[in-house]
């Protein structure tokens, strides 16, 4: 269903990052790939076969205290040098020259029924130059491209 309704299924751009309360007349410069790393100092959950939100919370409480007693962080890095290998149906990707240009701190979390079954995350329209919001193929919400 992606591939229908994208122009790259497996990856999503950063500009609606990059533009935030960005001035209209400044030139947006948004990275092609972004991760976010768990520096190594961050304590690893043992445990077979967790699921990634008992991970996060086990991370900030203590088990059975609904009080935060820890932090969950991430490195946030970018890079516009990355190359894509392989089929249609199995890419892979390799990277190089990542930069960190901040972290993401975590002092708190919550498990909801919302979160799994209700929220939804917009997905931004692609653009053929990410710098470009002339090059998007919806304006509005209509397909221009």
């Amino acid at each position: 269903m992606f591939g229908l309704v994208d122009k790259q299924a497996t990856i999503r751009q950063l500009y609606q990052i990059a533009e935030l309360e960005k001035p209209k007349a400044q030139p947006t410069r948004a990275p092609e790939f972004m991760r976010l790393l768990v520096p190594p100092d961050q304590p690893r959950i043992a445990g077979d076969d967790l699921d990634f939100r008992d991970e996060v919370m086990a991370q900030i409480f203590e088990k059975g205290n609904p009080e935060p007693k820890r932090t969950l962080t991430f490195y946030i890095e970018v890079t516009d040098e990355g190359s894509t290998h392989g089929t249609a149906l199995r890419q892979r990707r390799t990277f190089r020259n990542w930069r960190r240009i901040g972290t993401l701190k975590f002092d708190n979390a919550v498990i909801s029924y919302n979160g799994d079954s209700v929220i939804h995350f917009n997905h931004p329209t692609w653009r053929s130059d990410r710098n470009n919001p002339s090059t998007a193929t919806r304006v509005n919400g209509r397909k221009v491209r």
